[in-house]
């Protein structure tokens, strides 16, 4: 509920910052991001402890902003962004990277999925032609968390099916900040191409055992205005 009452708010300020500089430009956006970590998210990795993970991942939303005749503005988004990162895993002894197990070892991947509310406030620089500059911060809430194995475990000799979920959401950092910079060339009919680093600031463990585990994210994007995009300069 408290997220709830925080979008308007942040909606609102985006609005009187942006009709202060320029008429603002509604856009939206969809893409696909990848992610890296230096160690595994969440707790009981054994020996794949410190060793870095990655993944791929998408997201959409809706992005607010100075209109393209402006030089400078404040551009503000509002995403739905799903990341997943894991390893491959190859057990020889008797244990398993989820639940112990007795038996011989096993083989598969395991995997963390996170679903965020992404809000990135940045400020916008158009000082060349269908291209502009974003540099500022932003903030994540965590909706959702899981971990998933799959793979075969051997007990005693026989090879057996694996697949296990568990909600791992209360052992995952609620709040995320990062740092934000990118860049967006607008191709002069309502259609952007954008690329973008969020450099997570935030440990996003939480588990006992568990070591700190930060976000570098690349995202591309493709945007859509409601309204083509007006320029003077």
């Amino acid at each position: 509920m408290l997220l709830v009452r925080c979008l308007p708010v942040l909606i609102g300020c985006c609005s009187v910052a942006t009709d202060v500089i320029g008429q603002a430009l509604w856009q939206v956006k969809a893409g696909a991001s990848y992610m890296r970590c230096a160690d595994p998210l969440g707790a009981g990795h054994g020996r794949y402890t410190g060793r870095a993970v990655d993944g791929m991942g998408y997201h959409l939303g809706a992005t607010y902003g100075p209109s393209a005749d402006r030089v400078l503005g404040i551009h503000g988004e509002l995403l739905v962004d799903v990341r997943s990162t894991g390893y491959t895993f190859t057990e020889s002894a008797s244990f398993h990277p989820a639940t112990p197990i007795i038996g011989t070892g096993g083989h598969g991947e395991r995997s963390m999925r996170t679903v965020q509310l992404e809000m990135p406030l940045m400020l916008a620089i158009r000082k060349w032609p269908l291209l502009r500059l974003d540099v500022g911060g932003g903030v994540a809430h965590l909706l959702k968390a899981e971990e998933r194995v799959v793979g075969h475990v051997n007990d005693n000799g026989l090879e057996k099916p694996l697949d296990e979920r568990n909600d791992r959401t209360g052992s995952m950092a609620r709040w995320e900040a990062a740092a934000v910079i990118g860049a967006e060339v607008d191709s002069g009919h309502r259609l952007s191409m954008g690329l973008r680093l969020w450099k997570g600031l935030t440990n996003l463990d939480r588990a006992e055992g568990s070591t700190i585990s930060a976000a570098t994210m690349w995202q591309l994007s493709m945007a859509y205005a409601f309204r083509e995009a007006e320029r003077t300069r």
